[in-house]
């Protein structure tokens, strides 16, 4: 039955069934954002707190660990992209992004915070979503594409 109604709305509406499909991705790639801020969180606990390593070195290891399954989980499952062709042009893409999105941030930051004088908590949820909407378009149609971006 599900399989008639799938083929059914694809054959007489394949924008609604493109933009459902697309509505999952979203779902997946909040999803795995917000695994991956619960990941840096206790990564940050256990270096910092449990294994008693400076607050800077326990941030940048939390960073890494979270950047990596970040990677991964949005390659194989959000985007599903199982090509390990071009895996290491995705990661040096990927970790671009990713520190560009950090300078982006800091700017962003200074701005609301610094210029506006807007609460600083408030002002990284907004810079949060910003950057989340823009990374989403970049790794979904860059990065990941599969027709497209870096050659997946």
């Amino acid at each position: 039955m599900y399989q008639k109604l799938k083929f059914l709305v694809f054959s007489y509406f394949p924008i609604t069934f493109k933009i459902l499909k697309l509505g999952k991705v979203y779902v997946k790639f909040f999803v795995t954002g917000f695994f991956t801020l619960i990941l840096d969180l206790i990564f940050l606990f256990l270096f910092y707190d449990i294994f008693d390593c400076d607050i800077l070195v326990s941030t940048a290891i939390a960073f890494i660990l979270s950047f990596v399954f970040n990677f991964f989980v949005h390659k194989f499952w959000t985007f599903r992209n199982d090509n390990l062709k071009y895996i290491y042009k995705q990661i040096l893409y990927y970790m671009f992004i990713a520190l560009l999105n950090l300078g982006i941030n800091i700017k962003l930051m200074h701005i609301f915070v610094n210029n506006m004088d807007f609460n600083y908590l408030l002002s990284q949820i907004a810079t949060t979503i910003l950057i989340g909407i823009e990374s989403f378009f970049v790794y979904n149609f860059v990065i990941f594409n599969k027709n497209k971006g870096c050659k997946n």
